[in-house]
């Protein structure tokens, strides 16, 4: 068979041109073309982008709900290893002092060694499953017998401690006067630059502080708290006192506050505060009557009545009343008055405070009258400064926000 090359030519060429007719597009025809193709595809990444949004949101959530009973868990059990450690510290310095207490100390070692081996367990135990949300739950296991420490090991017999005195009505002005909160109501996170002390009230209730020392003090510091909250929201008087002023700083519980024992009365509050300058004064090498003490609110009642009986290095008054009774008649009228008529009246105590006085007190107080803290002010006798803080509330800073000062407000934002 005879093959016309003319004809495979053409055939071949008639071939290229239909395969470039097919394949080749117009640049005009282009865009109608591929816009679909990317319309889909953008159509495409938008769902999986939500599909993922939307499992990785569940997911969290799922997390966070599973994790939530480990996260208490470890928070409960840090908080009690802290305390167990504080209360051996606490021995060993009772042993330290009174060899007579080494019994005690030798039996109390065995047993806090075990309760701070099993919380430190089921701490690690809780914290592993908060990572772990697809895992049940751990259940917390029943710790180990605690036993008691037998009181003939005690050196001797100890009698019961002196009750203190009360006064008629006092049951219904506590109630109305004081609002604790009890652990674990705050923030009792660990801080290692914090020393959490115990020490005894002379009635024999057991009370709890945040003690910080500064390298070198200036002075040591006594702080009296508000009659409202705990020791956890008041974390910024040790970074203004020790931070910023250079100071050794106490701060503490009344009874029924934050994780002191009993519940707090006018005449209980007064001995706490007098137990809590006699710790102050062995832990600082100081004498009681030069100790700064410092009181906001309620706590400067406290302040003046320590300062008048026993004096101090200097008092240092927030927001204070002259008298309970101008408070209670502000709030609830004048009938109160009769209840509560002899009842700290800081105005007649402060003139036997012979020592210097530094007193702050908001134009706008609605707790406390502005005219009250001026009494008081009026009735010291020794050297003394009073600051108002223009527009400043019972709860705002002590000092008043001028050019060069340091504000309280900064000492709370940064602590």
């Amino acid at each position: 068979m005879l093959i016309d090359p003319i004809k495979i030519y053409v055939e071949q060429d008639v071939e290229r041109v239909e395969w470039r007719r097919y394949f080749t597009v117009n640049p005009i025809e282009a865009p109608a073309m591929r816009w679909p193709r990317v319309r889909f595809t953008v159509r495409r990444v938008m769902a999986a982008a939500l599909a993922t949004l939307l499992v990785t949101g569940i997911g969290v959530e799922t997390v966070r709900r599973r994790s939530r009973v480990p996260r208490e868990r470890v928070a409960h059990h840090s908080a009690e290893r802290a305390r167990l450690t504080a209360d051996h510290v606490n021995r060993l310095r009772e042993a330290a002092a009174d060899p007579a207490m080494r019994p005690v100390l030798r039996f109390d070692a065995e047993r806090h060694r075990r309760a701070v081996t099993w919380h430190a367990g089921q701490e690690a135990e809780n914290r592993r499953a908060m990572w772990r949300p697809w895992e049940n739950v751990p259940t917390e296991q029943p710790g180990p017998p605690w036993p008691s420490i037998p009181p003939a090991l005690y050196p001797v017999s100890r009698p019961d401690p002196p009750k203190l005195p009360e006064q008629p009505g006092s049951s219904l002005v506590d109630a109305l006067l004081f609002h604790p909160w009890r652990y674990p109501l705050g923030d009792w996170a660990d801080d290692p630059t914090i020393e959490d002390v115990w020490f005894g009230s002379p009635d024999g209730v057991r009370l709890n502080g945040w003690f910080a020392e500064a390298r070198r003090p200036r002075a040591v510091v006594l702080y009296a708290e508000g009659n409202a909250g705990n020791i956890t929201g008041r974390r910024w008087v040790i970074h203004l006192f020790r931070k910023r002023l250079g100071c050794s700083v106490l701060l503490f519980d009344y009874r029924g506050y934050g994780r002191s024992e009993g519940s707090p009365t006018i005449a209980g509050v007064l001995a706490d505060a007098r137990a809590a300058r006699h710790w102050l004064a062995g832990r600082g090498r100081v004498a009681e009557n030069e100790i700064v003490v410092v009181g906001n609110s309620l706590g400067g009642a406290v302040a003046v009545d320590l300062a008048a009986r026993d004096g101090a290095r200097g008092l240092v008054l927030e927001n204070t009343f002259s008298s309970l009774a101008d408070v209670a008649e502000r709030h609830f009228g004048r009938l109160t008055r009769l209840l509560v008529a002899d009842r700290l009246d800081s105005a007649s105590s402060i003139r036997d405070y012979p020592g210097p006085l530094l007193q702050t007190h908001g134009s706008a107080d609605r707790v406390v009258p502005y005219e009250s803290g001026r009494r008081l002010f009026e009735k010291a006798g020794g050297p003394k400064r009073f600051v108002r803080v223009p527009g400043g509330d019972h709860n705002d800073p002590g000092v008043p926000r001028r050019p060069g000062s340091v504000p309280w407000r900064v000492a709370r934002r940064e602590a």
